[in-house]
């Protein structure tokens, strides 16, 4: 299967300091895609060079088979990739403007469309439609943030960490939301913590001190003693809810 997203050879870091040595990601498209790892791992790092935010000192990035490694960010958005940082949202928007504004490519009556079906997916954005986004919970800001970022129709939506800071319950319902939107074709990647996500995950990634240290399918990581011992500390044989 062709990949969406494919990073080769990536070495990237911030003000002189490397982060990243040398990884290699591909991105299935139709598939959802884990990125594991603890703290300081360089999860953070390796998304916002996939999608322009920072550059990539070697290697190169391809989306759709074209080569963006030198692309700016909004050229990649145009392109269908959208990216959700673990802020997600505008605290001192409201919720439709919030909306808009991940719509911002849209035109009228498809602007209006996609916001009419995001309230469908998250029945309280559309109660709390005008309200300020730093007036949400923490669970409502995490649903506004995902919403925001498929408003624009991706075909890849790069996540940050959306577990960060929910408690369980917000967890299940983000990972449920990712579901439906994985069935209706969309391409995911996740860089996360929380094992968890693998429940929705087609491929996992895990990423140690810059670079990738193993790869499978989510039910190979998942069932994998060594990776829950090594990286998130679940024991008996049991993924339970490791913590955000």
């Amino acid at each position: 299967m062709s990949a969406i997203l494919s990073g080769k050879g990536i070495h990237s870091g911030y003000d002189g300091v490397k982060v990243l040595w040398g990884v290699d990601i591909d991105i299935p498209e139709g598939k959802s895609v884990v990125l594991l790892g603890p703290n300081g791992a360089g999860k953070t790092t390796l998304l916002r060079t996939l999608v322009g935010l920072l550059p990539a000192w070697s290697g190169s990035i391809t989306f759709h088979g074209r080569d963006i490694t030198a692309e700016p960010t909004e050229k990649r958005i145009r392109g269908g990739m959208a990216f959700m940082s673990e802020q997600g949202v505008f605290p001192d928007l409201s919720v439709l403007d919030n909306l808009r504004m991940g719509g911002y490519f849209l035109k009228g009556r498809d602007m209006e469309t996609r916001i009419k079906r995001m309230y469908e997916l998250f029945p309280d954005l559309l109660r709390q439609r005008r309200s300020l986004a730093g007036s949400l919970s923490g669970g409502q800001r995490k649903m506004l943030g995902v919403a925001k970022a498929l408003m624009s129709e991706p075909s890849l939506l790069v996540m940050d960490e959306p577990s960060a800071g929910l408690s369980p319950k917000y967890v299940k319902e983000v990972i449920e939301i990712l579901g439906v939107a994985h069935a209706e074709g969309l391409s995911l990647l996740i860089a996360e913590q929380n094992v968890l996500f693998l429940q929705q995950a087609d491929y996992g990634f895990v990423l140690e001190g810059g670079r990738i240290v193993t790869h499978g399918d989510a039910d190979e990581l998942g069932s994998s003693d060594a990776v829950r011992r090594a990286y998130f500390g679940v024991r008996d044989g049991h993924l339970g809810e490791a913590s955000a």
